[in-house]
């Protein structure tokens, strides 16, 4: 499949860091505690099992309200800090996450959210492809941004998706193996179909990293290589992670020739041969304030940053290490308040979906 650039099209991205010029934003609005829990309990360490009954009290389903706005105000500063800079921004549109979904196979009492969109939507050059996400409750989550992917597709975006997953019992493993600590040993996601996240893709120009994980299969990965052609190469990096779901808590690219990445979850040794020309540094210790509630679902996630340029990146504010690691490096970090959306399971990087970025389609190694 070919695969446009942005200056053919006026949608479009090939890296992590080309400059920024449109952006999609989630929205934690009407979020629910996930129907099912399976790809939950699968990434989430034992030790922090905890976080979820305080944040979900008496059984409840639904996020606190407070949570929610204060996460909404801060995704609401992060917009105003993007609009200041020039980026235009687009907001999710949320649907009702309390209704139920059911298939022939399975049935959820409620959805999830709409705060992540780079977990379901993948956009490579022009294409942009709707996830067959591994999680049940998340299953038509693509419904809030329906607006902007209409918008997209008037203006010359190519919108597919993969194909809708089942689903079934089938897909997943049926006890998750652990080991004594309570870390997984394999991946709950079995080959039946195509599965993935687009989160555990990362942009390289013609080199894309992705990472199997408990919500990304071999099939889900080798379908991606089938529809992107042979104008790339899609590399599959091993985590270190038992409880992997997301790429993009694991490494982060900083500009054309130098990347971060958390050394719990990754060996650098694990990169292809053609990033021996890079710079690897190992990610700042994360910082927790009293507000954090759910932070340790990833204990990365300050590197979970959105880059403007390659000088220009959004930082958490509280994250005082890395702002120091970055501004050393001779970045320019532009600090926004985000602690409240960690709950939401993601930061920046998560909760956008760049829509264009200026550049083309280039080997950057």
């Amino acid at each position: 499949m070919t695969i446009h650039t942005s200056e053919q099209n006026n949608v479009g991205t090939f890296t992590e860091w080309d400059p920024l010029e449109e952006v999609l934003l989630g929205d934690p609005l009407g979020a629910m505690k996930p129907g099912e829990m399976a790809v939950f309990d699968a990434v989430v360490p034992p030790e922090y099992e905890h976080v979820l009954d305080n944040i979900f009290p008496n059984g409840s389903r639904c996020y606190p309200s407070d949570l929610i706005d204060a996460a909404r105000k801060e995704v609401t500063e992060l917009r105003a800090i993007l609009e200041g800079e020039g980026v235009k921004v687009h907001v999710a549109q949320p649907i009702d996450f309390t209704q139920p979904l059911k298939t022939p196979d399975w049935h959820v009492p409620n959805q999830f959210c709409s705060s992540n969109p780079r977990d379901s939507l993948l956009l490579i050059g022009d294409l942009i492809v709707e996830s067959p996400m591994a999680d049940r409750s998340r299953y038509f989550e693509t419904f809030a941004y329906r607006d902007v992917l209409k918008e997209l597709n008037e203006r010359g975006a190519r919108w597919i998706s993969a194909p809708k997953p089942r689903l079934s019992d089938k897909s997943f493993v049926n006890d998750l193996k652990r080991d004594a600590d309570g870390r997984p040993t394999q991946w709950l996601t079995t080959e039946e179909e195509i599965l993935f996240d687009a989160a555990d893709f990362m942009k390289f120009g013609k080199d894309i990293l992705v990472s199997r994980s408990h919500t990304t299969n071999e099939a889900g990965i080798k379908w991606v290589r089938q529809i992107l052609g042979a104008d790339f190469t899609v590399h599959e990096v091993e985590t270190k992670n038992a409880f992997a779901m997301h790429i993009d808590d694991t490494i982060m690219p900083l500009d054309e020739g130098r990347l971060v990445y958390s050394p719990d979850y990754f060996d650098p040794a694990a990169l292809p041969d053609i990033f021996k020309t890079w710079e690897m540094f190992e990610a700042p210790e994360v910082i927790y304030s009293a507000k954090n509630r759910l932070g340790r679902l990833s204990g990365w996630l300050n590197i979970n940053m959105l880059s403007l340029d390659e000088k220009r990146i959004i930082v958490e504010s509280n994250q005082e290490h890395t702002i120091k690691f970055l501004k050393k490096l001779g970045m320019q970090p532009i600090l926004c308040e985000f602690e409240n959306y960690f709950p939401f399971v993601g930061s920046f990087h998560c909760a956008s979906l760049d829509i264009k970025r200026r550049g083309q389609l280039r080997n950057c190694f």
